[in-house]
């Protein structure tokens, strides 16, 4: 009788949670647009307004001008998230308003306006971040104290500069003195625009365009796709999204990202495609006490005979992570 009784909760228990689970497709690049559109017109997740505007380009600019709203969220806030998307794909009153939200006097505002630029990722958002940068190296009062903490916001300032540039003269953003940020001005004033070069626009068709916008725009299912869609083809694209995002751990740009985000399934793929630069990034990952579990994901991923023989080598006592 218990038995039974078990069993009618069990199967009571699954027919309830699947009641509550709903489907919900993601938009994908090769979706009908003008059904992306209509739904974009009434959608209630941010991210999905950043997936939308990505796959379907300017085509959406004037269903995302109807969304947009300044001084908003991009991550819980539709209107900030069709803010961000719009500025992405060149909207000057966006951009404009993104550039006077930069100069709030108000911290939480700043630092959600410091946010957004670094998310558009284009020359104009990379030149707000560098002016904010050029009228504040010597403001000391830029920072907020808080008993024995403080907020100074240049620090995600240059988090943003280092994730823009492909190959950015600093990656320490702990190094906010005056000396040092005058430093990056002096490369500001010592390079030409374009900064920030669009990987997407060097594709050869529709599909992988809007993948690699995708990639750019942080989705990190668009590596792999590319990969799947292009083969070696896409080795190009996929070297340039292994350096967009340079993560900051600690005080110190790590080489590689996690794998589940653009940058770090990019490298994923180039390590398994022959990229044996890739491939010592990852394997190092094995002597890191923190990340070692990402490194084991990645090389069961890449497989292969040096991949085995990473990870038995790894398992010896003079090497294991301490």
């Amino acid at each position: 009788m218990r038995r039974s009784r078990l069993l009618l909760l069990l199967v009571f228990a699954a027919s309830a949670t699947q009641a509550q689970l709903k489907w919900i497709p993601v938009p994908s690049c090769g979706d009908d647009v003008t059904k992306l559109g209509n739904d974009l017109k009434t959608e209630t997740k941010p991210e999905f307004v950043l997936r939308d505007a990505a796959i379907g380009g300017e085509t959406f600019v004037p269903i995302l001008r109807t969304l947009s709203r300044p001084g908003q969220s991009v991550d819980s806030t539709v209107a900030g998230a069709a803010q961000v998307a719009l500025a992405r794909l060149g909207d000057e009153r966006s951009l404009t308003e993104l550039d006077q939200e930069i100069q709030s006097r108000n911290m939480a505002s700043l630092l959600e306006a410091i946010g957004k630029v670094s998310k558009v990722r284009n020359d104009a958002a990379l030149t707000m971040l560098m002016q904010y940068l050029i009228r504040n190296k010597t403001n000391f009062h830029r920072v907020k104290i808080e008993g024995d903490t403080g907020e100074d916001p240049m620090i995600p300032v240059l988090k943003g500069l280092i994730a823009m540039v492909d190959d950015p003269p600093y990656t320490r953003p702990t190094f906010t003195d005056p000396d040092h940020l005058s430093e990056w001005e002096k490369w500001w004033k010592a390079t030409k625009p374009p900064w920030i070069a669009s990987i997407s626009a060097a594709m050869p068709d529709a599909k992988s365009r809007c993948l690699v916008r995708l990639g750019e725009s942080g989705f990190a299912d668009a590596p792999r796709e590319l990969f799947l869609l292009l083969g070696k083809e896409s080795i190009p694209a996929l070297q340039r999204l292994a350096k967009v995002g340079n993560p900051i751990l600690g005080d110190k740009e790590w080489p590689t990202s996690p794998f589940g985000s653009v940058r770090g399934d990019a490298q994923a793929i180039l390590a398994k495609s022959g990229d044996h630069e890739q491939f010592e990034k990852i394997a190092k990952e094995l002597d890191e006490p923190g990340i070692y579990r990402d490194a084991i994901e990645k090389l069961h991923y890449i497989a292969g005979q040096e991949s085995f023989d990473t990870l038995l080598h790894s398992l010896s006592l003079s090497s294991f992570p301490k």
